[in-house]
């Protein structure tokens, strides 16, 4: 998601992310919430 950050989900501040989910569960897009919780998890992991 470069619109998080510009290097996708991983550069994204940490605030803007969980806010980000938590919209879209809000506005019924779970599956995509659940695709920006992975890639940002995926992203920084294992560090």
């Amino acid at each position: 998601m470069k619109s998080l950050a510009v290097t996708g989900a991983e550069g994204a501040n940490l605030i803007a992310l969980g806010d980000s989910i938590r919209a879209l569960k809000r506005a019924g897009l779970e599956s995509d919430a659940r695709k920006l919780a992975v890639e940002a998890l995926l992203a920084s992991w294992p560090r």
